[in-house]
């Protein structure tokens, strides 16, 4: 029965390596693009969630037995994963910071009040009791 049974084995290889790049690239490009499409994070999850499920098919009926393997690739990811929420949160600063679609309507009116412009005190927008 066994011999039987690695004869319909038809899958080779895993590819862990090319598995954990693609769940890393689309984990990366969710982040990159979520600041100006922030409905990329269905769209990454979608992908997320169908990548499991195909992977873990592919894991329980198509492959072969896995061979033994340590932590580096574990450790790799877990270490990109970092990099990625590092580039993900300079990018968001650096978006709503700049913020580039702010002029996206025409202006008619290019002054500004005098209420605008000065130093305003943040304790003033939320005045405690007492005050």
């Amino acid at each position: 029965q066994q011999q039987l049974n690695l004869r319909f084995m038809g899958g080779g290889d895993h590819g862990l390596t090319e598995r954990s790049t693609n769940l890393t690239k689309i984990l990366f490009f969710t982040c990159w693009h979520s600041t100006i499409f922030p409905a990329g994070w269905f769209l990454g999850a979608v992908a997320l969630v169908v990548q499991y499920w195909v992977d873990k098919y592919c894991l329980l009926r198509v492959f072969q037995p896995a061979p033994k393997i340590g932590l580096f690739l574990s450790k790799v990811t877990e270490t990109f994963f970092l990099i990625i929420i590092v580039i993900y949160s300079l990018n968001l600063a650096f978006m709503f910071g700049g913020f580039p679609f702010d002029n996206a309507c025409e202006v008619t009116n290019t002054t500004v009040s005098e209420a605008y412009i000065g130093v305003v005190n943040v304790t003033q927008l939320f005045p405690q009791e007492g005050d």
